[in-house]
């Protein structure tokens, strides 16, 4: 192994075809690990790391922002005290943006190909970016941005307001603490909105919405929740003081509600077809008592057809919801 050791000026640093050992040391460096499984870190600094190929270990080090590329192979990049850029690249890689503090400690992570994991790290305002491939990301504290990528990714924000976009896949995005926007994206995904007043869209699919603690905003446009079982929308734990955000808000005008022994969003859609024929209604809410079900049938492109449903758990009553719900 070759260990290659720079200056206090700024350095441009080049490993072998073999594993390699590289430090900066002060000052702007350029690290290339080239091939093999090498160890890079950038110390004290604004310093380029770039692992190449291999299995390659990559640290920005002391104080100063670094951007590191982690290329082919499996590696694992550690950030620094400040705002970092770390790239995975292709393979299955472990992205760590450190404990950098706000507002200087902002860093962006982006996965790459492959099955990532990323973390924000204690402080700063991180934006991670999983890419391609089934990745783990966790935001840590402060106000983080996720982004799933293509692949089923699970998203975790942390504390902090956050905001959460799991996109291609099938996601389980996860707000924890603080007021989190939630939105799944493409595939059937399960989201998790925690403690605080969220906003979560499940996109299109059959997803899992649960706001937890707080007045929670449910937000549903047209064509993300069908009006059967494999296309309709799930909200796990409805309470009077959550909203659902559609195109059309409610109005006494336009919103009705039964009582209804159906058991299905399927029974119900035919129930709201029958009971309410006047073209002024866009949405019914419809309540099971024995099962303590309700079911929001909406009619959001004016066609005098219900199209869009949601299933609401622990929504047996009248009570449950009104059209003040709907905005």
């Amino acid at each position: 192994m070759a260990v290659i050791i720079g200056t206090p000026l700024d350095d441009t640093l080049h490993g072998t075809a073999d594993d390699d050992s590289i430090s900066g040391g002060d000052g702007n460096d350029t690290l290339s690990g080239l091939g093999g499984n090498d160890a890079l870190r950038g110390e004290r600094g604004r310093d380029l790391l770039n692992g190449g190929g291999g299995n390659d270990n990559l640290s920005g080090g002391g104080f100063g922002p670094d951007t590191l590329n982690g290329g082919g192979g499996n590696d694992t990049l550690t950030g620094g005290d400040v705002s970092d850029v770390l790239i995975g690249g292709a393979g299955d890689d472990q992205l760590i943006g450190d404990s950098g503090f706000d507002p200087i400690g902002s860093d962006f992570l982006d996965g790459g190909a492959g099955n990532d994991t990323l973390s924000g790290g204690r402080f700063g305002f991180d934006t991670l970016d999983g890419g391609a491939g089934n990745d783990i990301l966790n935001g840590g504290s402060d106000r983080n941005t996720l982004i799933g990528g293509g692949g089923d990714d699970s998203l975790d924000g942390g504390r902090g307001h956050d905001t959460l976009t799991g996109g291609d896949g099938d996601d389980f995005l996860a707000g924890r603490s603080g007021a989190d926007a939630l939105s799944g994206g493409i595939g059937n995904d399960i989201l998790d909105g925690g403690d605080g007043n969220d906003t979560l869209n499940g996109g299109s699919g059959r997803d899992t919405l649960a706001g937890g603690g707080g007045g929670d905003t449910f937000r549903f446009q047209l064509g993300d929740s069908g009006i059967t079982t494999a296309t309709t929308d799930v909200v796990g734990d409805w309470d009077a003081f959550d909203w659902i955000d559609t195109p059309i808000a409610g109005t006494e005008v336009n919103y009705g509600e039964a009582a209804t022994d159906a058991i299905s969003i399927e029974a119900a859609a035919v129930v709201a077809d029958d009971l309410f024929t006047s073209p002024s209604i866009s949405h019914v809410f419809l309540f099971n008592a024995a099962t303590s079900t309700g079911y929001l049938l909406s009619d959001l492109d004016n066609n005098d057809t219900f199209e869009t449903g949601v299933v609401l758990a622990q929504a047996g009553s009248a009570a449950a919801l009104d059209w003040s719900n709907i905005i």
